[in-house]
């Protein structure tokens, strides 16, 4: 049944016919009850006339064994097996996204990245937006290798009244575009200046808008909250030199507001109280109001607003937060390391129907400011109804209570 083949490449077994194949076929019909015993004892004979099985067939005693193994390893799974699929798969993948969470949470928390574009994107003269306003580039150096760069916004010369007077509003923006998204904005409170009728009618104002790593045309590095903290830090302190030098060419006197919004609002807060008295003294950096619109009480308060069922693995991911920025507890351990956060006047803004953070969170942030500010030192509280988190702006309420607190300073 097996013979020999020799070949150009050497001799090896090859299968020969020595009988007829109908002999093979009669025989299996026609043989025993089981035929594969038959078979079976053919191949153990083949086996032993070579000493080594047929290529592809395995030893075994009997085909009738190898059936039965195949039919018990048909049948039903155990319920550790049925267990584990329906247990083990869904908390491996609630782990695995926790685990992304904690690794990359900083790319969800800094998103500079969004929309595409948002990192090449430039001011364009022609912009519908810009018109009525002059623009000028802004680079200020930070941390080495880091360098920022945004711009100035104000109201055209000729359209602005001569005054004693100048505002200058440092704005700190939210963790997602550049500020080039946010001329809606700065549009309308520029123009809001100059109006015969309006509470800012006798003043000058700028408005600067320099993202920090990052963010727009600013350096690529990756961020976190000590380098935004730097960042920011540079941006006012190159203001208030800057308008110091101003105010002494001009003989204006000139008010410095720091205005935030969402994150950034967060982060104006976490920064002012950073600053000791020593640099306010020293007109290092100036700080004359600030403004905290929507802002996040924590990011650990916004993790378990957005996760709030307790059932869930991500609502206890808070204690693996990196970059907190607490904008509540900042309040209290400035007044206990002699901070000026607490002598400087604030408005609290929020946006009542608010998708992302609730006004609940503003508030608790508002209570604390007003909990440990000194007597005397305005802390004020805006409600702007009907307004979502970026659209506040678009409700009258929004911008004559930013020009009622700006001119009161």
């Amino acid at each position: 049944m097996l013979g020999v083949k020799r070949s150009a490449h050497g001799t090896f077994p090859a299968f020969t016919c020595r009988r007829p194949l109908h002999h093979y076929v009669v025989g299996l019909s026609l043989g025993p009850a089981n035929p594969w015993s038959a078979v079976s004892r053919s191949t153990t004979v083949e086996n032993r006339r070579y000493g080594s099985s047929l290529p592809g067939i395995s030893q075994v005693e009997s085909i009738d064994s190898g059936v039965q193994d195949v039919v018990t390893s048909s049948s039903a799974p155990s319920t550790s097996v049925l267990l584990s699929a329906l247990f083990g798969l869904p908390l491996a993948l609630w782990a695995y996204k926790c685990l992304m969470m904690v690794m990359f949470q900083r790319k969800i928390i800094y998103m500079g990245y969004i929309p595409p574009g948002a990192r090449s994107e430039t001011l364009d003269s022609m912009d519908p937006l810009l018109q009525g306003l002059q623009a000028e580039k802004i680079v200020v150096a930070s941390d080495p290798g880091i360098k920022l760069e945004g711009f100035l916004l104000r109201k055209e010369a000729s359209a602005v009244n001569t005054s004693p007077r100048r505002v200058v509003i440092v704005y700190f923006q939210g963790n997602v575009g550049s500020p080039i998204q946010r001329l809606p904005i700065f549009r309308k409170l520029c123009l809001a200046v100059g109006s015969a009728n309006g509470p800012l009618s006798d003043l000058e104002l700028d408005l600067i808008a320099v993202p920090p790593r990052s963010y727009g045309l600013s350096t690529n590095a990756r961020p976190n909250q000590r380098a935004l903290l730097s960042d920011y830090r540079a941006v006012v302190e190159h203001v208030t030199i800057r308008y110091a030098e101003l105010d002494k060419r001009d003989g204006v006197q000139t008010k410095i507001v720091w205005y935030g919004h969402s994150l950034g609002a967060s982060i104006a807060t976490c920064l002012l109280a950073s600053i000791s008295k020593q640099g306010f003294d020293d007109r290092k950096i100036v700080c004359d109001g600030l403004i905290f619109e929507n802002g996040f009480a924590s990011i650990k308060g916004m993790v378990r607003t957005l996760y709030p069922q307790r059932f869930l693995p991500y609502y206890w991911l808070t204690p693996f937060v990196a970059d907190d920025w607490n904008a509540v507890d900042a309040f209290q351990s400035s007044k206990e390391a002699g901070s000026m956060i607490n002598t400087v006047p604030k408005l609290f803004i929020a946006s009542e129907k608010d998708e992302m953070v609730p006004t609940e969170m503003v508030k608790r942030v508002y209570e604390r400011a007003v909990e440990h500010g000194e007597p005397g030192i305005p802390c004020e509280w805006l409600g702007v109804k009907d307004a979502m988190h970026d659209f506040a702006y678009q409700k009258p309420s929004w911008l004559s209570g930013i020009t009622r607190f700006i001119a009161k300073l």
